[in-house]
């Protein structure tokens, strides 16, 4: 089921930051391209886009809780928090449309097992309003699985399990990309990558994205999320590596 997500803050306005000496992602060069940046380090109201225009409205009264660095969002499932933004018809969040995207964030889940978080990228593909890709953090035992999906419905995942670095308790690190061959490829904790098997077409233009605590058999969960970020190309194996910093998170 899709989740609810409201217009805000107008057209998309996004611009390129330079990269300075010292400058975003202390010093590391690269990544300064980003596209959207959320610290998400307010303790309510909407999550600022650090870089552009694309900041998340709060829905239900999203709290905080301590994160990677300074504060995470901190969504309870049974008051139906999430974050959400959308770009506007003609507009993208993310611009997946050469094929070759990317997503980096910090998840932890606080909850009984059987539960779950999400990540919806919503594209608008003419009266469609398909997922291009859905994040989805199950516990018990840990996995988190990644969803790629085409124009068509169908969809491609990647699974992993502890085996490929999830953590449970604690904070696990994500960092999911499209190189423009419509498979899907994720790392978590900055272990090897998994590779799906490719669509023919990928659903493309992200113009909303949500983030939300859910749930499935009745349980309660809430998660947070930190430092969440996307770029319109795919990140390379340094990149993911800076982004995670030994575990530390790495902050714009």
């Amino acid at each position: 089921m899709l989740l609810p997500l409201q217009n805000a803050l107008g057209p998309l306005g996004r611009r390129r930051v330079p990269f300075g000496g010292g400058g975003p992602f202390g010093g590391h060069a690269t990544l300064g391209d980003v596209a959207v940046w959320w610290k998400m380090n307010e303790e309510s109201g909407v999550r600022v886009d650090e870089v552009g225009s694309n900041d998340l409205i709060d829905n239900n009264t999203v709290g905080y809780a301590a994160g990677k660095i300074g504060n995470a969002a901190s969504m309870v499932e049974a008051r139906t928090e999430w974050l959400s933004r959308d770009a506007g018809v003609g507009e993208q969040v993310i611009d997946t449309s050469s094929g070759a995207w990317s997503f980096s964030g910090w998840a932890y889940c606080d909850t009984a097992d059987y539960t779950h978080g999400r990540i919806a990228l919503n594209c608008d593909n003419g009266a469609d309003n398909l997922h291009a890709l859905y994040f989805i953090w199950y516990k018990g035992p840990a996995r988190l699985w990644l969803n790629l999906y085409d124009t068509t419905g169908a969809s491609k995942q990647i699974r992993f399990a502890a085996a490929d670095g999830v953590v449970d308790p604690g904070w696990n690190h994500f960092a999911f990309w499209v190189d423009g061959d419509g498979k899907l490829r994720g790392s978590c904790n900055n272990n090897t990558p998994l590779v799906s098997a490719a669509l023919a077409n990928p659903a493309r233009a992200a113009r909303r994205i949500g983030l939300a605590a859910t749930v499935s058999g009745g349980l309660p969960v809430t998660i947070k999320w930190d430092l969440a970020g996307a770029w319109d190309r795919a990140l390379i194996e340094s990149e993911r590596t800076d982004l995670f910093n030994s575990g530390d998170g790495l902050d714009y």
